[in-house]
């Protein structure tokens, strides 16, 4: 269809040629063949401006509370495209100019792309290479006049075959029943629209939202530490400087964000369209555009700010990355809607190579060492050595498009299909699956952070903590303390329901098991009632009469409930969220309950206990513990040489401040 637009083009001008016209012609063309759009902008004079063309793309054109229409952009993709002659909306960030001269191209999975009308030879090349038939290609419903269709099928399975000659396919190797494997965390909550991109460093991870806010967190204690606002439009991007955080948004802008001040301290309008990527390095901040543009601007001294225009790709620049490869060389690799990686060097800007081999929009990009790692639209991760520029794996584990990667000593992929897979970065199996989609990830120390629809989750996995030899002992000791409460909480003890009395003395087993394992003498007292009770733990954990005696009490049943009484999540589920853990038990008593254990058993390994323990965990305080009061009585012995007695069951009265009774 595209080269037929543009033989017309050539046509018209021979006629004009053949004819002597002398009047310019504004040649605006728009043709479907129902499936596929193409629209030009052209002129055949070099002295005069061509009729106006504008683009604008995003999720949804909606009519909103302002009474007005507006395209919203809640992720990158687009799922609607416009072309008209004249901005349809009152707001400039909604519409892309369309350059002179350009070729606009609609695709069936509604990709949009831009060509100037007089090719070079190696953009013809990169045509030719560019888009064939894909497995996320959908028809785009268009509203025209009855087109003559051309059949391209037979082309296009051929191309497809041939590509699958030289494709080396790793397949889902998936490990099944892996539940063990991972385990959400904490959830991070306060954007009221989807998280579109994340960062990290010393400490503190940022969040960016279709909210047109960029949130601060804690990555210690989970709190929001700040909220930045000034966008105008989703953030789609963030990168980290030296005391700088820059954001790329919707609004056609990057902002400059001072972290010690938590201010906004410069604007670079880089450009009249979104920006969707952005990668830093040195004193240069490079942004990836709606445009098809990448610009790389010299951010110092902000304010006198020159800024250098990339040019080859001929989609959206969805992705940027800088890496190195063998040879020291810091590359700028970037993704486009196009289906194409173009390298550059980061030093000069010159080009390097183009990537082929997919068959969609690249939609993400990884790094590990010298090795890049591309997910796109065609459902494909790609894997290249960029020493030699070549593709040496391909890896066909999702049934929809690939949003986000990131890699580590694993590499992480999300696909539209709802799912997130984590694969061995050698053999390139699939190691684990998560049934969640994410639109950004980042790997962290002991698993990984994905932007979840409008939250910020952090995941913990096995496959992190076996190879990360450098966490602490703290560290490790934490993610227990978080597991373990995680496996108490989920035991239904509610000592005043008779049909979860077998709950109850899971709960019993539980602790004592995990009193066993610490070296804890032992002892499961039934308590003397007409009806049955829940039993008593007596523990006793040394018996030195030159130090004192601790007599620790707690209780490990629980009242009922219910998520109808109220609870935003599972009572039974311990959810993380925003610096807090909710779950019943979580603090009456079953968290002090751990939290205290746990304490002992570190100073039992710092050698630093210097005291013997009493512990005497109930099954019946719910239930006004009948029967506590005979079984001590009963067993004194156990209790010889207290001197204190610490209550975990009481309420907080402060979260600096502890409450010992």
């Amino acid at each position: 269809l595209k080269s037929k637009v543009l033989a017309t083009l050539d046509f018209i001008r021979q006629l004009q040629l053949e004819a002597g016209t002398k009047t310019a012609s504004l040649l605006n063309i728009a043709v479907t063949d129902g499936k596929t759009v193409i629209a030009t902008r052209y002129v055949d004079n070099d002295d005069l401006p061509p009729a106006t063309l504008y683009l604008s793309s995003g999720s949804k054109f909606l009519f909103d509370e302002d009474n007005s229409y507006h395209m919203i952009h809640s992720e990158k993709r687009n799922r609607t495209a416009i072309i008209s002659s004249e901005p349809l909306t009152d707001n400039p960030s909604d519409w892309m100019v369309v350059p002179r001269n350009h070729l606009v191209m609609i695709t069936p999975d509604m990709t949009v792309l831009l060509y100037p009308i007089d090719q070079s030879q190696e953009e013809k090349s990169i045509d030719s290479k560019m888009w064939t038939n894909s497995p996320s290609n959908k028809t785009v419903s268009v509203r025209s006049n009855p087109a003559k269709r051309h059949n391209v099928k037979k082309l296009q399975q051929a191309v497809v075959t041939e590509s699958k000659k030289i494709m080396v396919s790793v397949t889902d190797m998936s490990l099944t029943g892996g539940e063990k494997f991972d385990r959400c965390i904490h959830s991070l909550v306060g954007h009221n629209r989807m998280v579109q991109c994340l960062a990290a460093r010393d400490g503190f991870l940022y969040s960016g939202s279709t909210d047109k806010k960029i949130r601060i967190w804690n990555s210690k204690n989970y709190e929001c530490v700040a909220e930045l606002s000034g966008h105008l439009g989703t953030v789609f991007a963030l990168a980290l400087g030296d005391n700088y955080l820059f954001s790329g948004a919707s609004d056609n802008t990057i902002r400059v964000w001072d972290l010690t001040k938590l201010e906004c301290i410069a604007t670079l309008n880089n450009g009249n369209s979104s920006i969707f990527s952005l990668a830093f390095h040195g004193r240069f901040i490079f942004s990836g555009h709606q445009d098809t543009t990448i610009k790389c601007t010299d951010i110092g001294p902000f304010g006198n700010n020159r800024v250098e225009t990339i040019t080859g790709h001929r989609g959206y620049v969805y992705c940027i990355l800088i890496l190195q490869n063998s040879s020291g060389e810091y590359l700028l690799c970037s993704g486009s809607g196009d289906g194409t990686v173009r390298i550059h060097n980061v030093s000069d800007r010159s080009f390097k190579s183009v990537l082929y081999g997919h068959h969609g929009a690249i939609l993400s990009l990884a790094k590990s060492e010298n090795i890049l790692y591309s997910g796109g639209s065609d459902h494909l991760i790609k894997v290249w050595d960029v020493d030699t520029f070549t593709c040496i794996r391909t890896i066909n584990g999702h049934h929809g498009p690939v949003l986000s990667l990131s890699a580590s000593h694993v590499l992480i992929s999300s696909s539209n299909d709802g799912t997130t897979k984590i694969w061995d970065r050698e053999t390139l199996v699939c190691q684990h699956i998560v049934h969640e989609k994410s639109q950004a990830l980042l790997t962290s120390e002991e698993g990984y952070i994905s932007a979840s629809s409008k939250e910020v989750k952090l995941w913990t996995n096995e496959l992190f903590k076996s190879k990360n030899s450098k966490q602490s002992k703290g560290e490790d000791q934490g993610s227990d303390i978080i597991g373990l409460l995680s496996s108490f909480v989920s035991i239904k003890s509610v000592s005043t329901d008779l049909s979860l009395k077998a709950e109850c003395w899971k709960g019993a087993k539980f602790l004592y098991s995990l009193l066993e394992n610490m070296g804890v003498q032992l002892k499961l007292v039934e308590v003397k009632h007409p009806e049955e009770k829940n039993p008593l733990i007596l523990g006793r954990l040394g018996s030195n009469p030159n130090v004192p005696t601790v007599t620790i009490y707690g209780h490990y049943d629980v009242v009922p409930a219910r998520i109808e009484d109220g609870w935003d999540s599972d009572p039974f589920t311990l959810t993380g969220m925003n610096g807090y853990y909710y779950g019943r038990g979580a603090t009456d008593d079953k968290g002090p309950i751990i939290a205290t254990i746990m304490a002992i058993k570190e100073l039992m390994t710092e050698t630093e206990l210097g005291v013997n323990i009493v512990f005497a965990y109930e099954g019946e305080e719910e239930a006004n513990s009948e029967g506590f009061t005979e079984i001590v009585e009963e067993h004194k012995d156990w209790f010889k040489g207290t001197e204190v007695i610490l209550i975990m069951n009481t309420y907080w009265i402060g979260e600096e401040r502890p409450c010992l009774i």
